[in-house]
């Protein structure tokens, strides 16, 4: 739990997810719940509290009890029926909320969402790979940053930054001549971002 959330801080936010449900004038205070129980740092006392709004007609909200849940207990078999929701926003916030995770489950779920019809679903799944050193993470990059719709290829040029390997530079470099301007503009952060993380050179004697 994070410094400064007690066990009175937690009922508090749970009445007010139960209160705030039950209104549907309400769906941006809800989110604004969820989003207080992400900065709590630790939900899972509240993962029944969370667990109806899987199934909200609503999909931000849905999207956003997905992240909860997902940060929280840790449940493959919960991210598993949130990769097969028909809505997008759901499936990437579920993916997103695997990074991390290095089980052999984990990993296959991520190497499957690389090949989602939505661009942010594939590269959530492919920053996540990355990140526990699986090389499908790598290789969906370079796919998508030769994707002929030029929405992955700024996906991909996202993901580099968010990444900041240096690894990437190649790649980076060439989407920086990307025929779309959008696609040009977010290499060239991901290319600051890799010059910022790169290690300080050494002072010559």
């Amino acid at each position: 739990m994070s410094p400064g959330t007690n066990t009175d801080d937690i009922r508090e936010i749970a009445t007010l997810v139960q209160d705030v449900s039950r209104r549907l004038d309400l769906q941006d205070q809800l989110l604004q719940t969820l989003n207080m129980l992400v900065a709590t740092g630790d939900a899972t006392r509240l993962l029944p509290v969370i667990a109806p709004f899987l199934h909200h007609p609503d999909p931000q909200v849905r999207s956003k009890a997905v992240l909860v849940m997902g940060r929280a207990s840790q449940n493959v078999a919960c991210f598993e029926r949130a990769l097969a929701d028909d809505n997008d926003r759901v499936r990437a916030n579920a993916v997103e909320s695997m990074w991390g995770m290095r089980s052999s489950y984990a990993a296959a779920l991520l190497r499957r969402a690389t090949k989602d019809a939505h661009n942010r679903v594939a590269a959530n799944a492919a920053v996540g790979l990355h990140r526990i050193g699986d090389r499908a993470g790598a290789e969906a990059l370079e796919a998508m940053a030769h994707h002929p719709d030029p929405i992955f290829r700024a996906s991909a040029a996202w993901a580099l930054g968010h990444l900041a390997d240096r690894c990437f530079l190649p790649l980076a470099h060439r989407l920086r001549a990307d025929a779309d301007p959008k696609v040009r503009l977010l290499a060239l952060r991901s290319l600051a971002r890799m010059r910022e993380s790169a290690p300080a050179s050494a002072p010559s004697e």
